[in-house]
């Protein structure tokens, strides 16, 4: 009975020390996922704060974009009333009085 009984705790801990092993594999698996998970949410945060920025310099882009385009517009106005005037009065000059 008690060879019996040792030779059962003998293969209770042959198979035991498998089991072992590969809870130490999983315990290793989780913790590797486990900082790939941290790391890729730091990513994401980096990701998306520069898409913030990224929309941050493209609003001002375009505003600044849109002013040009106003002061364009605006010069080229005052440069057409000025030829319009410059000829007026050239027109005016050399009509005879």
């Amino acid at each position: 009975m008690k060879r019996f009984l040792l030779t059962a705790a003998a293969v209770l801990a042959l198979g035991a020390t498998p089991a072992l092993a590969l809870a130490q594999d999983n315990s290793q698996t989780a913790a590797a996922a486990s900082d790939q998970a941290k790391v890729a949410k730091d990513e994401s945060k980096a990701a998306k704060a520069d898409m913030k920025s990224a929309k941050k310099h493209a609003r001002r882009a375009r505003h600044h974009a849109k002013k040009a385009i106003s002061q364009s517009a605006d010069a080229q106005k005052k440069a057409v009333d000025d030829q319009a005037k410059a000829n007026k009065q050239a027109v005016d000059q050399s009509a005879p009085h």
